[in-house]
């Protein structure tokens, strides 16, 4: 996962899985209003081209929580 800061454009990669994008997305959606959280990939289609995809879209979705 890369998140960017507009500020001063430091990139900083982290490692998590997906139930804590899940945990992080339920806590916050009861005091805030929040973008889509990306659906979980089933476990058969674990190909890279998927998992890429995903972290793209979580990415994605982190970016969005920032603004």
């Amino acid at each position: 996962m890369t998140v960017r800061g507009d500020f001063n454009q430091i990139i900083h990669t982290v490692d998590r899985r997906y139930r804590e994008f899940e945990n992080l997305h339920q806590r916050l959606s009861s005091v805030l209003s929040l973008p889509h959280l990306p659906g979980k990939v089933l476990l058969h289609r674990r190909s890279s081209k998927i998992i890429e995809q995903r972290r793209q879209l979580l990415e994605i979705y982190l970016n969005e929580l920032l603004r």
